[in-house]
C-alpha cells in the first residue's frame, strides 16, 4: 500500500471493539523510498489523505472476514515531492518488489495487493515490462499455495480514454493470470443482511466494476472451458464482491485532531480485501493454504446449479459502466463467476 494512515492501528482497535471481533493482530513494514527519507504524513494533502483511507478500508475489510488472522501490512513510504503524485511507475514497481520479497520469503498465505494500472494507457506502457517481469513471481506464488488477489479496478469497461474517447481494456496486476482478479456488485440487503434484490453489477458515480480481456497474457487453461466469453485472453474479473457505495462499507477513521468517524467507502479495492479474508478463513480452517483457487472455483462453476450448492452464486444484472460488458448466466466479463456465500464456500474449499 502507498502511504498509510498515522492512525491506523487505533482506528483498526476501535473498528474491531465496536464490531465485537476478536482484538485485532497487525504488524506494519514500512519501506523506505531509496532516498531513505519518506514524507511527512500531512493532513491538508487530499491525495494522502485519501491513501490512507484506502489503507484502513483495506486492513478493517481483511480483519472483518478474517478477525483470528494476522495482518501483516507492507507500506510503500513516499519520498517528498512525491506524496502528492498519486500512484507513479516509480511507486508501482517498489509496490511490485515488495510483493516479489513476501513471495520469495514465503512469508504469507493470503497476498492482497490493493492498486491497479490499467494495461492501455501512459502508465500502463511504461509498465509493461513489469508485467512481463512479475509474473513468474506470481506463478511460484500460486505453486506455493499463496493466494494473489488484486483488484479490477474502478474504471468500468474502459478504464483510460486516447483522444478523448474511451478504450477497452483491463487493470494488473488482477490480470495476471496467477492472480485473483476480484470485481464489484451493488448488493441490495436490509438490516439483518438478507438479500432484498438480486446482486447488481456495480456501475454508478462512484465509478464501476473492471472487466474485459487482457492484452498482455493469454487465456489460462483454468478458463479453457469460458472461452466464449473470453476468447484466447486472460478474462477478468473471475469474481464480485461489494463495492458500490450504495449500501457499502463504513471504516472507522479519524482525521487530525477531529472526532472519530465511519466513512463510507467504495471501490474494488474495497471488494479484493474481503475476498482475501475468506481465503484466509478456508486456509484457517482447512489448516493448510487451499492452493489452486483459480481451478477449485472455475471447476465449482462449471455447472451454474451445482456451484451454487457449493456458496458460488452467479450474478446474471448489470453492465460494468456505459458500453461495459453485460452479466449473464455463466461466467462474463462484468461478474465473472458471480459471487459468494463464504459460509459455504469454506467449507466446500476445505473439504475436499
Amino acid at each position: 500500500m502507498p502511504v498509510g494512515s498515522p492512525v491506523l492501528e487505533t482506528d483498526l482497535r476501535a473498528f474491531s471493539e465496536k464490531l465485537r471481533l476478536a482484538a485485532p493482530q497487525i504488524e506494519v513494514v514500512r519501506h523506505a523510498p531509496d532516498s531513505g527519507e519518506a514524507a511527512p504524513f500531512d493532513w491538508d494533502s487530499d491525495v494522502m489523505v485519501s491513501q490512507a483511507k484506502d489503507t484502513t478500508l483495506a486492513v478493517q475489510a481483511v480483519h472483518a472476514m478474517a478477525p483470528e488472522a494476522k495482518v501483516v501490512l507492507h507500506q510503500v513510504d513516499a519520498a517528498p515531492g512525491e506524496a502528492d503524485e498519486g500512484l507513479t511507475a516509480d511507486i508501482a514497481r517498489r509496490l511490485a518488489d515488495v510483493a516479489r520479497q513476501v513471495v520469495e520469503d514465503d512469508s504469507a498465505d493470503v497476498l492482497s495487493v490493493s492498486f491497479a494500472v490499467p494495461e492501455k494507457g501512459e502508465l500502463g506502457r511504461e509498465l509493461r515490462t513489469d508485467f512481463e517481469e512479475m509474473a513468474p513471481v506470481f506463478l511460484d506464488a500460486a505453486r506455493k499455495g499463496i493466494t494473489v488477489v488484486a483488484p479490477a479496478g474502478d474504471g468500468g469497461a474502459a478504464p483510460t480514454e486516447e483522444d478523448g474517447k474511451p478504450v477497452r481494456g483491463v487493470s494488473w496486476p488482477a490480470s495476471d493470470p496467477s492472480v485473483f482478479a476480484v470485481g464489484g456488485l451493488r448488493l441490495g440487503l436490509d438490516d439483518e443482511g438478507r438479500r432484498t434484490d438480486p446482486d447488481v453489477v456495480w456501475d454508478d458515480r462512484a465509478g464501476a466494476s473492471g472487466g474485459g480481456v487482457s492484452e498482455v497474457f493469454d487465456r489460462p487453461s483454468y478458463q479453457n472451458r469460458v472461452e466464449p466469453a473470453v476468447g484466447a485472453r486472460r478474462g477478468v474479473p473471475d469474481l464480485a464482491m461489494t463495492a458500490s457505495g450504495d449500501g457499502s462499507t463504513m471504516i472507522h477513521f479519524t482525521e487530525d485532531g477531529k472526532t472519530p468517524t465511519w466513512v463510507p467507502m467504495a471501490g474494488t479495492s474495497l471488494a479484493a480485501p474481503l475476498f482475501a479474508g475468506i481465503v484466509a478463513d478456508a486456509d484457517q480452517e482447512a489448516g493448510d493454504r487451499v492452493g489452486r483457487l483459480h481451478h477449485h472455483l472455475y471447476e465449482m462453476g462449471r455447472d451454474v446449479d451445482a456451484g451454487r450448492k457449493a456458496g458460488l452464486l452467479d450474478v446474471t444484472h448489470g453492465t460494468n459502466g456505459d458500453d461495459g460488458h453485460r452479466a449473464t448466466r455463466g461466467y462474463d466479463l462484468a461478474s465473472g463467476l458471480g459471487t459468494l456465500d463464504a459460509s459455504l464456500l469454506v467449507p466446500a474449499l476445505t473439504d475436499r
